[in-house]
C-alpha cells in the first residue's frame, strides 16, 4: 500500500466585509463609488440657499416696482454689511423694497432685510470632505493562491492578497445663489495597504502593488505567511483578520484643515490549514 496523504484543516465561512460576512466564493459587495467623481452639490448646497420670499414681490399700486438687485449700506468693493456665522459663513445684507415707478420713491414700509449666504470655496472644501468618507469603500480583498475547492489559506506558505477596487475617487461640489457660486473637489488616492493576520503578524505593502498580476511560482510583495493553522483561533475555526487601505487626500481649494489621509477596513475570518502526511503501513508488503 502506498502512503496516503491526508487533508488536515478546518473550513468556515470566509471574506467579511465591514458589517456583513459572505461565504468563501462569492461575489464581492458592490461598491458605493468604484472610482471615478462623484457630485455631491445637492447635499452641500443648503446652507447657501436663497433665503426664503428673497424673490417674492409684494408689491402693489403705486409702489409696483419690486427691487432686489442691490445691497443694503452698499459700500463699493465692499458689497455692504456683512456678517460671518458661527459655521463659519458669511452672509450679505440683500435690501429689497416696493418702488414708485414714476417718481422713484420708495415705500419705506416694505423695505425687508435678509441675510445671503456669500459661496466661499474655502468653505465649501469642507463640507466637500465631510462627504468623501461616504464614498470610501472597504478594500476588496482576494487571495489568488487561496484552495479553491475549499477556500482556505496555507500555513508555512507565503499567501498572497491582492486588492481589486483601488480607483481614486474624486468628490466634488458646486454652490450657486443671488451672490454667485464656488466650487471645491475633494480626492482620495489609494496609498499603503496594511494586512493584520490576526495571529499577531501582519504585512504592508503599497496600493500598486496590491495590483500586481499574481505570478503563480512566485509571492509577490502583498502577502503573508501563517504560522499557525486556525484550529488555534478563538473560535476554532478561523483566523479574524483586518485589512485596512490609507486613502491620501487632497483638495481644491487646498485647506491644511483637512486631514492628510483617511482609512477604510474589512474584517475578514480566513480558515487556515496545515497539510500533513499519514503513513498507515512501512516496510515490505506496502
Amino acid at each position: 500500500m502506498k502512503p496516503i496523504a491526508m487533508l488536515l484543516a478546518s473550513l468556515v465561512m470566509s471574506l467579511a466585509t465591514v458589517g456583513e460576512m459572505v461565504s468563501a466564493g462569492a461575489a464581492p459587495p458592490p461598491t458605493r463609488a468604484g472610482g471615478g467623481s462623484i457630485d455631491v452639490s445637492a447635499a452641500v448646497a443648503g446652507r447657501w440657499a436663497n433665503p426664503p420670499g428673497l424673490w417674492v414681490n409684494p408689491c402693489s399700486n403705486p409702489y409696483s416696482d419690486f427691487r432686489s438687485n442691490r445691497f443694503a449700506n452698499d459700500a463699493g468693493p465692499s458689497r455692504g454689511a456683512s456678517r460671518t456665522r458661527s459655521d463659519g459663513v458669511t452672509e450679505r445684507l440683500w435690501e429689497v423694497s416696493c418702488v414708485d415707478p414714476l417718481t422713484g420713491r420708495t415705500d419705506p414700509t416694505t423695505i425687508t432685510d435678509f441675510w445671503v449666504a456669500e459661496p466661499d470655496p474655502t468653505v465649501v472644501v469642507r463640507d466637500v470632505f465631510e462627504h468623501i468618507v461616504d464614498y470610501l469603500d472597504p478594500p476588496t480583498v482576494t487571495w489568488p493562491n487561496m484552495s479553491e475547492e475549499h477556500g482556505w489559506l496555507f500555513v508555512k506558505v507565503p499567501m498572497d492578497y491582492r486588492i481589486s477596487n483601488l480607483q481614486p475617487v474624486s468628490v466634488t461640489a458646486t454652490v450657486s445663489n443671488a451672490l454667485g457660486s464656488a466650487s471645491a473637489t475633494v480626492t482620495a488616492t489609494p496609498g499603503l495597504v496594511t494586512f493584520s493576520s490576526g495571529e499577531g503578524g501582519g504585512d504592508q505593502c503599497t496600493a500598486d502593488q496590491a495590483r500586481e498580476p499574481y505570478v503563480p511560482r512566485s509571492y509577490g510583495d502583498c502577502s503573508y505567511t501563517y504560522q499557525n493553522s486556525s484550529a488555534i483561533a478563538p473560535n476554532g475555526y478561523s483566523f479574524g483578520s483586518t485589512t485596512t487601505m490609507q486613502w491620501g487626500i487632497s483638495s481644491s481649494p487646498a485647506d491644511p484643515a483637512i486631514p492628510v489621509s483617511l482609512d477604510s477596513f474589512v474584517d475578514q475570518l480566513l480558515p487556515v490549514s496545515e497539510v500533513q502526511a499519514l503513513v498507515t503501513c512501512v516496510g515490505a508488503g506496502c
